[in-house]
């Protein structure tokens, strides 16, 4: 007797398991592809940002003070200022100071602490350095560091830099936003409202989803001096 034309049921569900397979390859790897572009455009931003953060310094004299994370209608991105002093050292990228977007490629602002002296004008946060001061309109000296510390890892992590001016940080997709409560380990350490951040490589869990992954960004002194001292705002 003939064998009767088409597809068994189990051949039909064989073909439909491996068309799953497939599927499910082709979804993994463009959601792989699709992380890492939105890594390498974020990397891309921040070193938009640090130019930026040179720039304002040469002409303004000092660096913006962060943007309050919990702002709202025209107050978002603008720097938390009163007067010549921040009303914090930690909070939000002040993308409106800067002229630059609101977000990072994961849709996530940025978030950026600042050294006090080095953001406030009222000449009264600058503790002196070698017994110089800053010239006029300048909130630093050339002696001047910056307070802010990168390590490796938030326990038990090497020092990357020490006594940095400002750092900025891409939260990525996985973990807390700027200033959020919900994170653990490196990924809390970049959160919290302190002098200490971590710059690693991402981690991945069991299942290839992050459990780190914070892209980490800092300015250095000499960085920021050595411009200064180029555009003659500083001897």
């Amino acid at each position: 007797m003939a064998r009767q034309a088409g597809f068994t049921l189990i051949e039909l569900a064989v073909v439909l398991v491996i068309v799953g397979m497939l599927l499910a390859g082709a979804l993994q790897a463009a959601r792989v592809m699709g992380e890492a572009q939105r890594v390498r455009d974020t990397r891309s931003e921040l070193a938009e940002i640090r130019e930026a953060l040179l720039g304002f310094a040469v002409r303004e004299g000092h660096l913006p003070c962060p943007a309050d994370p919990a702002a709202t209608g025209a107050a978002i991105g603008v720097e938390d200022r009163s007067g010549d002093v921040c009303n914090r050292f930690q909070g939000l990228l002040p993308w409106v100071a800067l002229g630059l977007g609101q977000t990072d490629a994961f849709g996530r602002p940025f978030s950026y602490r600042v050294t006090d002296f080095y953001a406030n004008t009222d000449g009264k946060s600058f503790g002196g350095c070698g017994g110089n001061s800053p010239p006029a309109g300048v909130s630093f000296a050339m002696c001047s560091l910056g307070d802010i510390n990168i390590f490796s890892a938030a326990v038990a992590g090497q020092d990357l830099a020490r006594n940095v001016v400002a750092v900025v940080v891409s939260h990525g997709s996985y973990g807390p936003g700027p200033l959020q409560a919900g994170g653990v380990g490196d990924e809390a350490e970049n959160a919290d409202n302190d002098r200490e951040f971590v710059s690693r490589e991402r981690v991945d869990g069991a299942d290839g989803v992050a459990v780190y992954d914070d892209l980490t960004d800092w300015l250095p002194p000499a960085t920021l001096l050595s411009r200064m001292l180029l555009a003659g705002r500083l001897p």
